[in-house]
C-alpha cells in the first residue's frame, strides 16, 4: 500500500510539474507575442504621425487639424486608436523638426496585465531635389551631347561670386536618375552616378558610374492656395511694359499670357490654373518666384533670374504634361513637375541652340533635347532647410525605444 501511495504520489508531482512547465511556457509565449505587438502598436502611431506631418505636400511647416489637438505643446489624438492587437497613442512636438512620442499597448489577460512599449522619433526636413535631374520615363538627346556636373550657390570655394557657377570649381556630384535611361546622345560626360532601373540594359562610356536600382517615389503638386491675396496688375520698369507685375503676395489665375516681373526683394506666389504662356520673366535682385500650373502647356520664353536656384522654383501639378522653354540657352531654377515632358534647346525661330544650361536641379517625366544639355547641380539644394530651398516634407532621422513611464 505505501509503495503503491508513493508511486501514486511521484506520479503527480512529475504531473504536476509538467503543467506548470507547460503553463509557464504558454504564458511566456504570450507575453512574447503582447511584447512584439505592442511595438507594432507604436509603430503604427508612428506611421500615422508621419502621415499628418506630411499630409501638406512639399512642406516643411509642422501641419495641424485633421482631428489632431494642441495640448501642452504637442499634437495629440483626442483618444488612442485601437486595434484587434491592442491601442496605441501617438503626439508630435509643435516645434519643428517634430519629434513623435507613440506608445503601443497590449493586453495579456493570461498575466491581468498590459504590456507597454515607446518610441521617440526625430524627423528631419527632406529636400526635394537631391540630384541634377531625375527622370521617370527618358532622357532623348537626339544626337546631342550631355554633360553635368555639379557646384554650391552657397559656398565660396565652389562657387564665384554671388553664387554663380563657376567651372573652374566646378564638383562631381552631378549625378542623374532616368527610368527608361538616356537615348540616342552623341557624347555623355557625366561628373557624378547615373541612376538606372535594374530592367535597362543600355551602355555608355566607360567613366560613366551607373548603378542600376533607381525606384523612386514622386510626390505629386497640389494647389498652394485656394484664395488669391490680390490680383494681377501689370507694370512697368524704366521703358519696358510687363503684362504681370508681382509684388509680395499670392495670386491666382485660370491663364497666362505675357511677360512677368517679380519686384525687387518680393517674394511671389503665382497659381495658374491653366495654361501659361510667359514670353519673358524676370526675378529682380533679392526677389524670389514660385509659379504654380495646373494646365497641361507651359511655355516658357527667356527666364533672367538674378538670384540663385531657389529663387526661381516651378511646380507642375498632376494636369502639367509639357514644359517647353524656347527662345533662351539657359535656366537657373528648379523645376518639379513629375508628369511633364521638358524641352528645351531651341529658338524662337526654330533653330537650336548649341548647347542649354541648366543651374539648379530638375525632376520631370521625360527630357526631350533639342541642343546639348549641360546640367549644373546646385548641391545646395541638398540643404534645403538651411537654405530655403524647395523641401519634400518629414523623414525618420533617428528612432528609439523609451522606457515605459
Amino acid at each position: 500500500m505505501l509503495i503503491t501511495l508513493f508511486i501514486a504520489l511521484g506520479l503527480g508531482l512529475v504531473l504536476a510539474s509538467y503543467l506548470l512547465l507547460i503553463r509557464a511556457q504558454y504564458v511566456s509565449v504570450v507575453r512574447s507575442q503582447a511584447w512584439h505587438s505592442a511595438l507594432t502598436m507604436a509603430e503604427a502611431g508612428v506611421e500615422e504621425a508621419l502621415a499628418q506631418l506630411n499630409s501638406k505636400r512639399l512642406s516643411g511647416a509642422v501641419p495641424e487639424g485633421n482631428g489632431w489637438n494642441l495640448v501642452g505643446g504637442t499634437y495629440q489624438l483626442p483618444e488612442p486608436r485601437r486595434w484587434l492587437e491592442g491601442e496605441y497613442a501617438v503626439a508630435y512636438t509643435q516645434d519643428g523638426p517634430p519629434i513623435i512620442y507613440a506608445t503601443g499597448y497590449t493586453a495579456v489577460p493570461t498575466l491581468s496585465a498590459t504590456i507597454e512599449r515607446v518610441l521617440e522619433v526625430r524627423t528631419t526636413v527632406a529636400p526635394l531635389f537631391s540630384l541634377g535631374a531625375a527622370v521617370r520615363g527618358a532622357i532623348s538627346m537626339n544626337g546631342k551631347d550631355l554633360v553635368t556636373d555639379s557646384f554650391d550657390s552657397t559656398s565660396l570655394y565652389s562657387s564665384g561670386p554671388g553664387g554663380v557657377y563657376d567651372p573652374s570649381k566646378a564638383g562631381m556630384n552631378g549625378d542623374i536618375a532616368s527610368g527608361s535611361g538616356i537615348s540616342n546622345f552623341d557624347e555623355a560626360n557625366i561628373k557624378g552616378r547615373l541612376f538606372l532601373s535594374a530592367a535597362n540594359t543600355n551602355s555608355f562610356p566607360p567613366q560613366t558610374l551607373v548603378t542600376r536600382d533607381f525606384n523612386a517615389d514622386f510626390v505629386q503638386v497640389q494647389p498652394p492656395f485656394a484664395m488669391p491675396d490680390r490680383a494681377l496688375q501689370s507694370g512697368s520698369v524704366g521703358s519696358t511694359n510687363y503684362t504681370y507685375y508681382l509684388l509680395e503676395y499670392n495670386y491666382l489665375t485660370n491663364s497666362l499670357i505675357g511677360s512677368v516681373y517679380v519686384a525687387d526683394n518680393m517674394n511671389a506666389v503665382l497659381y495658374v490654373t491653366g495654361n501659361a504662356t510667359i514670353t519673358s520673366l524676370v526675378v529682380a535682385p533679392g526677389a524670389s518666384l514660385k509659379l504654380y500650373v495646373g494646365g497641361a502647356n507651359t511655355i516658357l520664353g527667356p527666364v533672367f533670374n538674378s538670384g540663385t536656384a531657389r529663387n526661381f522654383q516651378y511646380y507642375g501639378l498632376p494636369g502639367n504634361t509639357n514644359i517647353t522653354m524656347i527662345g533662351h540657352d539657359r535656366l537657373t531654377g528648379t523645376i518639379y513637375a513629375p508628369n511633364a515632358r521638358f524641352r528645351a534647346g531651341e529658338r524662337l525661330s526654330g533653330e537650336s541652340y548649341n548647347d542649354f544650361d541648366l543651374y539648379g536641379a530638375i525632376v520631370v517625366n521625360s527630357i526631350d533635347m533639342r541642343s546639348d544639355l549641360r546640367l549644373h547641380f546646385d548641391e545646395s539644394l541638398k540643404n534645403a532647410a538651411a537654405s530655403g530651398g524647395p523641401v519634400r516634407g518629414f523623414v525618420v532621422s533617428s528612432w528609439q525605444e523609451l522606457p515605459p513611464p
